[in-house]
């Protein structure tokens, strides 16, 4: 039976199967060779990749590369803690001392009373005034929260609290 089919097939249909193989063969041995060169390629790119410049393993670089950002975050966490506690002295903290002299009484003379605002950014402190005057002199200190003072406070003493200046000349007619 086996005899009978290969009578019945022509010898170029057996001719042309063997060159079909034998491309089919060479073109295969062309791809193995190929991927063979290809794969040699890229494994010396990875070792080179994995050797580093210096020799250095590129796994053991990672690992130092990745202590050192979690050194460097837990740094950065304690500056920032370091920062915000910084940030919330200094609002308590005189921020800028303000001072206005003047003449607190009508008689010719020098300015040498005066008032001094001493205040955090809050706007709490303390308000210093002399009151200088030929027989004598007095000093208060009034307390303030906010801006704000339980004791009442003069002219001169709110618009120091205020930052304001107030000019003399303004200040000896009033007096006045």
């Amino acid at each position: 039976m086996l005899a009978a089919f290969f009578d019945q097939i022509s010898k170029t249909v057996i001719v042309s199967t063997m060159i079909v193989s034998t491309l089919i063969s060479v073109l295969s041995l062309t791809i193995a060779i190929i991927a063979t060169t290809t794969a040699r390629h890229v494994k010396r790119r990875y070792k080179t990749l994995l050797r580093g410049k210096e020799g250095a393993n590129l796994e053991q670089m990672l690992l130092a590369n990745h202590e050192e950002v979690e050194r460097v975050t837990d740094r950065l966490a304690t500056m920032e803690q370091s920062l915000k506690d910084h940030e919330s002295r200094l609002i308590k903290k005189v921020s800028a001392p303000q001072l206005m002299r003047y003449n607190a009484f009508a008689e010719p003379g020098n300015d040498l009373s005066f008032s001094m605002a001493l205040l955090d950014e809050n706007g709490n402190g303390t308000v210093l005034s002399s009151i200088y005057g030929r027989e004598e002199s007095r000093v208060y200190a009034k307390p303030l929260v906010k801006g704000e003072s339980t004791y009442s406070l003069t002219p001169e003493e709110n618009a120091i609290v205020r930052g304001e200046s107030i000019p003399v000349q303004k200040l000896q007619k009033r007096a006045r």
